[in-house]
Protein backbone atom coordinates (compact mmCIF):
# COMPACT_ATOMS: atom_id res chain seq x y z
CA UNK A 1 0.00 0.00 0.00
CA UNK A 2 1.10 3.54 -1.18
CA UNK A 3 1.63 6.17 1.91
CA UNK A 4 -0.91 8.25 0.80
CA UNK A 5 -3.27 5.09 1.02
CA UNK A 6 -2.27 4.40 4.72
CA UNK A 7 -5.29 6.37 6.48
CA UNK A 8 -7.79 5.14 4.04
CA UNK A 9 -10.32 1.78 4.66
CA UNK A 10 -8.88 -1.64 2.30
CA UNK A 11 -12.29 -0.92 0.94
CA UNK A 12 -11.51 2.56 -0.67
CA UNK A 13 -8.17 1.65 -2.34
CA UNK A 14 -7.72 0.35 -5.61
CA UNK A 15 -6.36 -2.51 -4.66
CA UNK A 16 -9.45 -4.03 -3.13
CA UNK A 17 -11.75 -2.85 -5.37
CA UNK A 18 -12.99 -6.18 -6.46
CA UNK A 19 -14.61 -8.17 -4.04
CA UNK A 20 -13.12 -12.04 -3.49
CA UNK A 21 -14.92 -15.00 -5.27
CA UNK A 22 -14.87 -17.65 -3.00
CA UNK A 23 -16.47 -19.75 -5.21
CA UNK A 24 -14.75 -22.59 -6.53
CA UNK A 25 -15.21 -22.43 -10.64
CA UNK A 26 -14.62 -25.24 -13.21
CA UNK A 27 -11.25 -23.76 -13.81
CA UNK A 28 -9.97 -24.13 -10.35
CA UNK A 29 -10.84 -27.44 -9.97
CA UNK A 30 -9.41 -28.27 -13.11
CA UNK A 31 -6.31 -26.74 -11.93
CA UNK A 32 -6.14 -28.71 -8.95
CA UNK A 33 -5.75 -31.83 -11.06
CA UNK A 34 -7.36 -35.31 -9.96
CA UNK A 35 -7.15 -36.06 -5.78
CA UNK A 36 -4.37 -38.31 -5.23
CA UNK A 37 -2.43 -37.44 -8.59
CA UNK A 38 0.98 -35.41 -8.73
CA UNK A 39 0.72 -32.20 -10.67
CA UNK A 40 3.70 -33.17 -12.72
CA UNK A 41 1.91 -35.22 -14.87
CA UNK A 42 4.15 -37.94 -14.97
CA UNK A 43 4.26 -41.47 -13.53
CA UNK A 44 0.90 -40.75 -11.61
CA UNK A 45 -1.03 -40.93 -15.34
CA UNK A 46 -0.08 -44.88 -14.69
CA UNK A 47 -2.30 -44.71 -11.69
CA UNK A 48 -5.26 -42.84 -12.97
CA UNK A 49 -5.88 -45.74 -15.24
CA UNK A 50 -5.61 -48.77 -12.62
CA UNK A 51 -8.51 -50.68 -12.74
CA UNK A 52 -8.38 -51.58 -9.00
CA UNK A 53 -8.01 -48.91 -5.98
CA UNK A 54 -4.33 -48.03 -4.79
CA UNK A 55 -3.85 -49.99 -2.11
CA UNK A 56 -0.99 -48.53 0.67
CA UNK A 57 -1.68 -51.42 2.83
CA UNK A 58 1.95 -53.24 2.38
CA UNK A 59 -0.31 -56.59 3.03
CA UNK A 60 1.00 -58.27 0.20
CA UNK A 61 4.62 -58.00 0.99
CA UNK A 62 6.69 -60.34 2.48
CA UNK A 63 7.98 -59.80 5.47
CA UNK A 64 10.21 -62.09 7.42
CA UNK A 65 7.83 -63.40 10.97
CA UNK A 66 5.08 -61.55 10.04
CA UNK A 67 2.35 -64.79 10.14
CA UNK A 68 4.96 -66.95 11.83
CA UNK A 69 3.22 -67.91 15.48
CA UNK A 70 4.84 -67.53 19.48
CA UNK A 71 5.97 -70.35 20.59
CA UNK A 72 8.14 -69.21 22.52
CA UNK A 73 8.57 -70.77 26.22
CA UNK A 74 8.93 -68.70 28.91
CA UNK A 75 10.66 -71.18 31.13
CA UNK A 76 13.23 -71.13 28.94
CA UNK A 77 13.81 -67.40 28.60
CA UNK A 78 16.62 -65.64 30.71
CA UNK A 79 15.86 -62.92 33.43
CA UNK A 80 17.72 -59.98 31.81
CA UNK A 81 16.63 -57.19 33.68
CA UNK A 82 17.20 -58.60 36.97
CA UNK A 83 20.40 -60.51 35.79
CA UNK A 84 23.88 -58.13 36.24
CA UNK A 85 25.77 -58.89 32.94
CA UNK A 86 29.36 -58.04 32.66
CA UNK A 87 29.42 -56.13 36.05
CA UNK A 88 31.67 -55.96 38.65
CA UNK A 89 35.10 -58.00 38.78
CA UNK A 90 34.93 -62.04 38.48
CA UNK A 91 34.33 -61.87 42.34
CA UNK A 92 30.95 -59.74 41.33
CA UNK A 93 32.03 -57.90 44.97
CA UNK A 94 29.52 -54.68 45.86
CA UNK A 95 26.65 -55.46 43.01
CA UNK A 96 23.62 -55.09 45.18
CA UNK A 97 24.86 -52.33 47.71
CA UNK A 98 25.79 -49.18 46.19
CA UNK A 99 28.29 -46.80 47.76
CA UNK A 100 26.76 -44.36 49.79
CA UNK A 101 28.50 -41.01 49.95
CA UNK A 102 28.40 -40.57 54.01
CA UNK A 103 29.50 -44.42 54.94
CA UNK A 104 32.49 -45.50 56.00
CA UNK A 105 34.47 -46.65 53.44
CA UNK A 106 37.56 -47.73 56.15
CA UNK A 107 35.38 -51.62 55.84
Amino acid sequence: MSKKNINKKPQETQETSEKYNSEVTKEDIDALGKKGLSMDGGDDRLLEKRKKDIDFSGKDLDIAGRDATNNTNTKNLKDEENTLYGQGTESKEGLEAPERANTDKSK
